[in-house]
């Protein structure tokens, strides 16, 4: 089960990686995965306090143009993916995706898809 960390759990291990302790042991304490640190890091760099609060339930949807630009910026800026993640408010396995799409059937495979089974037989004569 997914544990839900309060703001105050989320600044004292971020805390603790400040005062020189390593973010995978700090994440190995809390039985939580060091990307997920990482990400907390990189969001408190940028948006203090307000980059530890639980987001809302359902995510954002972005355009094809959107993905495609912030997969550029991975590309051309050498940030990584944990930046990107705190920057645009994405998780870093979502963007992590993306990325590897985009290297094996480029940015085509971003691009929206419809959802359901293909129309077939009577329905495709209406």
């Amino acid at each position: 089960m997914k544990r839900i960390f309060s703001i105050e759990e989320k600044m004292s291990a971020i805390g603790l990686v400040f005062q020189g302790e390593s973010a995978r042991s700090v994440s190995r304490k809390l039985h939580l995965g060091h990307y997920i640190l990482y990400e907390w890091i990189e969001s408190y760099k940028l948006r203090g306090i307000e980059g530890l609060k639980p987001k809302g339930k359902r995510p954002r949807r972005l355009s094809y143009e959107e993905k495609c630009k912030i997969i550029r910026e991975y590309q051309e800026r050498e940030l990584t993916l944990c930046q990107l993640s705190a920057k645009y408010d994405i998780a870093s396995s979502v963007l992590g995706n993306w990325v590897r799409l985009v290297e094996r059937e480029g940015f085509e495979a971003l691009a929206p898809r419809k959802l359901g089974r293909p129309k077939t037989g009577r329905d495709m004569t209406k």
